[in-house]
């Protein structure tokens, strides 16, 4: 069964999403994922810090890009800044990295209404998501001018090509047949790192912009994975495939901004089943298994992590 998946890697860690979708390709006879998200530091950043702080230049910039295309795998933008300012909308930089997600038929990630109006009119070509931060923060102010979470999403998307629900929504049976008409347009994050139907999301996610805008500002979560909670919501491969069959294809890991062995674990644990897995490590000649044990345990640092694609 076909799935789609996006996972955290763009300028954060490109070089092991590149080298794990070469290493595997031969046995899967296909790419592991179909694209990457994440983004640098600009004035329209939002969800987590990016790692790559400093303005690049255009041209390498566009060396992240051409090595996801030479691969056939498509770069999704993450501009989740929640109240970016209107002037911010001119800003030459992030207009520049519109540019490039046109050019080389990526997407935007968005929380701003007002941001996505503007992606619309100045780069139409530009597919829009509608940042799982929406219904998650939507959800403790109340849907607006919504009755219910079902109307909510019909409404996101008569702006927005595709959204990421949340997974209160996926794990709930009957809101998932509701759904079921507009599936292909939703996308489900199978690994959450948070407790059900959380009181302080749109606090969190607000102190998140804070620590982007000042680094010794501290926006943690609020609740320890001594919480049983945590992760309570994540998806298991015969929920996925339960999923899946219902229609629901588009799967997102979570994950910006993790250690270059843990990102590549993520891919391997999530995408493959474990039959699949095996498999592939059964069929892996010497080298292809010494080159992902390597990148299984690689815990980079930043700055190895943000290199630019080669």
């Amino acid at each position: 069964m076909d799935m789609s998946w996006r996972v955290p890697a763009l300028f954060n860690n490109d070089r092991a999403a590149l080298r794990l979708t070469r290493l595997l390709r031969p046995y899967l006879c296909r790419n592991l994922f179909d694209a990457v998200y994440g983004a640098p530091m600009t004035a329209w950043s939002g969800g987590r810090s990016s790692l790559v702080s400093e303005r690049l230049e255009e041209e390498p910039l566009r060396r992240y890009f051409e090595a996801y295309r030479d691969e056939g795998i498509r770069c999704s933008l993450t501009l989740t800044r929640m109240n970016p300012n209107k002037e911010d909308f001119s800003d030459p930089y992030c207009n520049l990295l519109l540019d490039m997600l046109d050019e080389y038929d990526g997407e935007a990630i968005v929380f701003n209404d007002g941001l996505a109006a503007y992606i619309r009119q100045s780069h139409p070509g530009i597919p829009l998501v509608a940042s799982n931060i929406k219904p998650a923060t939507d959800f403790v102010k109340g849907w607006p001018g919504c009755s219910d979470e079902y109307e909510y999403y019909m409404r996101l998307l008569e702006d927005y090509d595709r959204i990421v629900i949340r997974n209160e929504a996926a794990l709930n049976g009957d809101m998932r047949e509701r759904l079921r008409d507009i599936a292909d347009r939703c996308e489900i994050i199978v690994n959450p790192r948070c407790v059900p139907d959380c009181p302080r999301c749109l606090e969190h996610y607000q102190n998140i912009e804070k620590a982007i805008e000042d680094i010794n500002h501290k926006a943690g979560c609020y609740y320890s994975n001594d919480d049983q909670r945590v992760y309570s919501m994540a998806l298991d491969h015969g929920q996925i495939r339960e999923f899946a069959t219902e229609g629901f294809t588009h799967y997102k890991i979570e994950g910006r901004n993790v250690p270059s062995g843990i990102f590549v674990k993520y891919c391997m644990n999530f995408i493959l089943e474990k039959e699949r897995k095996a498999e592939i490590q059964n069929a892996l000649d010497n080298r292809d298994v010494i080159e992902l044990v390597m990148l299984l345990t690689k815990n980079e640092d930043r700055e190895t992590r943000v290199q630019i694609p080669q």
